[in-house]
């Protein structure tokens, strides 16, 4: 059987209905969908790279898609400054090494590092020179980008920094 069927979902498709409570047919006892929450399962191979300002951005379950957290695969050199009012961010660092900066505070990255960043807190990163930074980024709320409370808000970095990745 191929990765792409392999499992009880289709590819691209949730499993059952998004907003039921009780057991549905093939789900295990004691099984209760509750909010708007579904199984779903998605492929990176399956999904089409965004071009972003700094690299490209694979929005493997996105738009609030099964009601738990969005996750995107980023490929970036650096991010500029900036925050998300109501939205958490949680990054896994797959490749490349580089820096971030969270609310002014500078941090190394480089595989294997976990950076977990609340709402209303201003961050930015930048690669290493002749690098490429690739991360996971699990957010939530399960929100659309296009939700006023998800999207980026750009930020002034302080004044008189300036090594701060630009916004």
């Amino acid at each position: 059987m191929s990765k792409a069927r392999a499992g009880r979902c289709a590819p691209r498709v949730e499993c059952g209905r998004a907003a039921t409570a009780g057991r549905g047919e093939g789900e295990p006892e004691g099984f209760v969908r509750t909010g708007g929450k579904a199984p779903l399962v998605r492929y990176t191979d399956e999904t089409a790279p965004t071009p972003c300002p700094y690299g490209t951005t694979t929005r493997v379950v996105t738009g609030g898609e099964g009601g738990v957290a969005n996750v995107h695969i980023i490929d970036v050199s650096e991010g500029g400054l900036h925050l998300h009012e109501a939205y958490d961010e949680t990054y896994y660092v797959l490749d490349g090494s580089g820096e971030i900066t969270l609310d002014g505070a500078r941090h190394a990255l480089r595989p294997g590092a976990v950076v977990i960043i609340p709402a209303g807190v201003p961050h930015a990163l930048k690669a290493a020179p002749g690098q490429t930074l690739r991360f996971v980024i699990f957010g939530t709320p399960a929100l659309p980008i296009s939700d006023e409370r998800a999207r980026p808000k750009k930020v002034s970095p302080p004044s008189g920094d300036a090594t701060a990745p630009r916004p």
